[in-house]
């Protein structure tokens, strides 16, 4: 089924993961993740046919970055994060502020998402003889995440 008069989608181009400020270079691709834990909830009850089903309330939120990209081992650019920048912030076990940046396709305003996170695995993928190698990234968030329209440039 195709789409038709979509507006606000979003160009994979236009996807952009930031840490601490820097931009994630050469990013090939990325997920946010955002989930909700549940509770299971457990009582006694009279009724037997009830009572054999699992019944669950809401639980607290947690969400994740994961992104791929090109190996860039090191940056001249200090906008720029690469493998060396990521691994040393590894090292260092800080929060950092990740922001996810998603312009829409028609160029009007974009909209990001920010919070406080810890890198918790970084994985550099090292190919065969004529591949480009990349490096992957997760961060898991420590605290909210944070919605905002970002101001059109």
């Amino acid at each position: 089924m195709a789409l038709t008069n979509v507006t606000d989608t979003i160009d994979g181009l236009n996807f952009l993961i930031k840490v601490d400020g820097k931009t994630i270079g050469l990013q090939t691709d990325g997920s946010l993740n955002i989930e909700r834990e549940t509770k299971e909830v457990k009582y006694k009850s009279a009724d037997r046919s009830s009572s054999i089903w699992t019944k669950k309330t809401a639980g607290l939120l947690s969400w994740n970055i994961s992104q791929s990209a090109y190996s860039l081992v090191a940056s001249g650019d200090s906008n720029i994060a690469s493998f060396r920048d990521l691994f040393a912030k590894m090292k260092a076990a800080d929060n950092y502020e990740v922001s996810v940046v998603m312009e829409y396709s028609d160029g009007t305003d974009d909209l990001t998402y920010t919070g406080q996170a810890i890198i918790t695995n970084l994985t550099w993928n090292l190919t065969g003889v004529g591949e480009d190698s990349t490096f992957s990234c997760t961060l898991d968030g420590t605290d909210a995440l944070v919605e905002a329209e970002a101001p059109t440039v």
